[in-house]
């Protein structure tokens, strides 16, 4: 009886293991557990809206039940099956990782890198020849048109006003109380003055030694820099340096006709100009000049005479570039250690002046909106 007994049990075991092994063969599906895959990336690399197809394993075929991250921010899902996902960057997510997570399960996909890229809208139309502008404290822009001797007020709506009238103004620059400083290129000057926040203009210095004064930048001490060209090709092209008492004394010579400039925080001048005596716009440069009288030429552009530049808190330059040729400009980002980057198409008519607002908008004056006529405009660059 035992040994039957035993043939017995053994026959069952085998019985119950055949209809396990029946229960557990391997499905068809990946299962709920499997952590989703990434093979590919493709781009890596793009502006807003771009669309991106990661091909993978154990994604979900439903695009509702699939969420990816650019940088943290969620992204928009155009397709989705189990082995590939196609998502829209979203607007300024910025570079970083790409997350996905599907199946309750999250894996990084790689990392993207975000291409800013900038619409263009118009601030303000009809300005008689508008030169170097500025943003004061509340945001507003300081626009000084030569045309009609007068400088404009445009608030952050789009409302234009006459603020003060200032003939043949050009450069302009604010400082941390609100005074304007502004260049003047009346009879007699040119003109350093001041506008003070409650409207008294007082005028600070003239420049006996001549010239048109384009571009004017301010030092953490409170000194003027002006780039001064001259009707001569040979002489009294410089950088004149004005103290706040109005001691004028020149900085440098011989830069041919100079017109942007700003200051870095460390008190280094960077300046606009041709590298030859000649106008020519294949021959545009920005010099620099250091505390200590170290000149040296730091990037190179194309350049017709008025192009103006800021500065960010990171001693990056922004820049106008000008295609003489077919009167269309764009805008360059110069990092410190001299990489350039062009921020826009080229499409910007005649562009001279650059400002830029706290959140990263340009603001760029077209001097005149096409060949042959004498009206100008504001557009503003904003980043998407």
């Amino acid at each position: 009886m035992r040994k039957l007994s035993s043939a017995l049990s053994l026959s069952l075991c085998l019985f119950l293991l055949a209809g396990c092994y029946k229960i557990y063969s391997p499905p068809s599906k990946w299962p709920v557990y499997i952590p989703p895959m990434v093979g590919t990336l493709n781009p890596t690399h793009g502006p807003d809206s771009t669309q991106v197809t990661i091909k993978g394993i154990a994604f979900k075929a439903i695009v509702g039940s699939d969420s990816v991250f650019f940088n943290g921010k969620l992204a928009k899902l155009v397709s989705a099956n189990d082995s590939q996902l196609v998502a829209i960057v979203p607007t300024l997510s910025g570079t970083g990782d790409v997350i996905i997570k599907a199946n309750g399960k999250t894996t990084n996909a790689g990392r993207f890198a975000y291409d800013t890229s900038y619409r263009l809208s118009m601030v303000a139309d009809s300005l008689q020849f508008p030169f170097y502008l500025s943003i004061d404290p509340a945001g507003n822009l300081i626009v000084p048109t030569y045309g009609d001797f007068v400088i404009h007020k445009i608030t952050p709506q789009g409302q234009v006003s006459t603020w003060q009238p200032i003939p043949f103004a050009t450069g302009t620059t604010f400082d941390s109380a609100g005074n304007l400083y502004y260049a003047s290129n009346a009879g007699g000057g040119p003109f350093i003055g001041k506008v003070s926040p409650s409207g008294v203009i007082t005028q600070i210095a003239v420049d006996s030694g001549g010239g048109f004064v384009g571009q004017i930048a301010l030092d953490r001490n409170g000194n003027i820099y002006a780039a001064i060209a001259s009707s001569s090709l040979t002489s009294k092209h410089r950088i004149d340096k004005i103290t706040p008492a109005g001691h004028v004394t020149t900085l440098i010579e011989g830069l041919f006709n100079p017109a942007g400039i700003v200051v870095a925080s460390d008190g280094t001048v960077y300046c606009t100009n041709y590298s030859v005596q000649a106008y020519d716009n294949s021959k545009g440069v920005i010099t620099k000049i250091t505390p200590s009288g170290v000149v040296s030429t730091f990037a190179h552009l194309q350049y017709d005479g008025n192009n103006g530049m800021t500065i960010d808190a990171s001693n990056t330059l922004y820049v106008v570039n000008f295609d003489q040729q077919w009167a269309l400009g764009s805008l360059l980002k110069i990092t410190p250690d001299g990489t350039t980057t062009k921020l826009n198409s080229a499409n910007l008519a005649f562009p001279t002046g650059v400002a830029r607002d706290n959140n990263g908008n340009f603001y760029v004056t077209q001097q005149v909106d096409a060949p042959g006529v004498a009206i100008g405009s504001v557009i503003k660059m904003t980043m998407h």
